[in-house]
């Protein structure tokens, strides 16, 4: 009898990761896309990676001449759109954080000494390290369910 209740808890020790799987799955990433409408304003579009708009994100726009504090902010409409008008005087590396429960990303736009507005394109990551990633954490999580379902073994066996 004691043998299948052990049994049964290597079992969950074991189905445990398999779980989390669907956690892992699931779990979406945005897509923003910043646009120049007529200089110096600025577009944003914020969107899930499932195409649902990030509906009411809180937009914090960072200055070149001051990253610490917020030069501008407030929260996109109800299909992830805002707009706001940049100061082409502050040139260098103007950061914007886009983001709503739990989710979101900074993007980066560079203002030149003559007043031109280049956007940073961000880098996508490839596939296979995407899924290099993910194996490595379930092989960590199968380490972990594997090495407390030993520790179980060895208690019982001097028992």
């Amino acid at each position: 009898m004691k043998q299948n209740n052990r049994g049964q808890r290597h079992l969950w020790l074991w189905l445990l990761p398999l779980l989390l799987l669907p956690t892992i799955a699931y779990a979406h990433g945005t897509v923003i896309t910043l646009g120049i409408a007529t200089p110096p304003t600025i577009t944003i579009n914020a969107l899930y990676d499932t195409g649902e708009p990030m509906s009411e994100a809180q937009i914090l726009v960072y200055a070149a001449d001051d990253p610490r504090n917020a030069w501008h902010t407030g929260t996109a409409d109800t299909a992830g759109n805002y707009q706001f008008d940049l100061d082409t005087n502050i040139e260098g590396q103007w950061s914007i954080a886009i983001r709503t429960a739990g989710h979101g990303e900074i993007r980066y736009l560079y203002v030149a000494r003559n007043g031109d507005i280049t956007l940073e394109q961000p880098e996508k990551r490839p596939l296979w390290q995407t899924a290099l990633m993910a194996t490595i954490v379930i092989v960590a999580l199968l380490g972990i369910a594997w090495y407390y379902s030993s520790q179980g073994e060895k208690n019982h066996a001097h028992s």
